[in-house]
């Protein structure tokens, strides 16, 4: 999915738990990549910070131009078993899977088997009946949330905007595509950055928005650097 998105497969990244010897991988991505992103950089020791105030469990990938520049793992994923995080580590994805649900619709247009134009009721039966999508693919498309509009007379700012997959909007002149979720034990997001050619992917298993930090971190150095 992640591949598709323009991200580099967590599958098949590599990385390291964060701990005392271990090195987080980075990958030959030239000299345009800022220092805070590297490995040990700003961003890099951040995390290390939470993992150790125990405020992020998780996984941070960043990708530039394709090439892993920060592929690492920290915190514990059972603290019971003193198991850390790492690259088979199962994350639960939140309204990320929401971007499931868009490529799959892109793929079907692409393939001509429906358009934009149409009603959702035609498909339903074939949905429901799995003769549409794969089963995987049909799980993630019934059970993603529907954003709701906005309160009576508010309206979203003028450079964002918001749809049943991406969220898309402008960050210091720099184009955004992505989304972010959150649940009692998740808080997620994957953000790219087009013209930028940056892919930010932060997994973590704690609520409360506990993956903030690092992406906002992540998004100033990439619009500002």
């Amino acid at each position: 999915m992640l591949t598709l998105l323009g991200a580099a497969a967590l599958a098949g990244a590599v990385l390291a738990p964060a701990r005392a010897g271990a090195a987080p991988a980075a990958g030959n991505v030239g000299g345009r990549v800022p220092t805070g992103l590297k490995p040990g950089g700003e961003l890099d020791r951040l995390v290390i910070d939470l993992a150790a105030r125990d405020q992020f469990s998780g996984t941070v990938l960043l990708t530039y131009r394709g090439s892993t520049v920060l592929g690492r793992s920290y915190g514990m994923a059972d603290k019971a078993r003193s198991v850390p995080n790492g690259p088979r580590t199962a994350f639960a994805l939140a309204s990320v899977t929401k971007l499931f649900t868009a490529v799959a619709v892109a793929q079907l247009v692409e393939r001509r088997g429906v358009a934009y134009t149409d009603p959702v009721g035609r498909f339903l039966d074939a949905l429901l009946r799995e003769r549409l999508l794969t089963r995987p693919f049909t799980h993630i498309t019934l059970s993603g949330k529907v954003p709701m509009p906005p309160p009576s007379g508010a309206t979203p700012p003028p450079t964002t905007f918001q749809c049943y997959g991406p969220i898309g909007g402008y960050v210091n002149g720099h184009a955004t595509l992505g989304h972010g979720g959150g649940s009692p034990g998740a808080s997620t997001s994957l953000d790219l950055y087009p013209d930028a050619c940056w892919s930010v992917v932060v997994l973590c298993n704690y609520g409360d928005n506990a993956a903030l930090p690092v992406v906002r971190l992540a998004r100033r150095i990439i619009t500002t650097t």
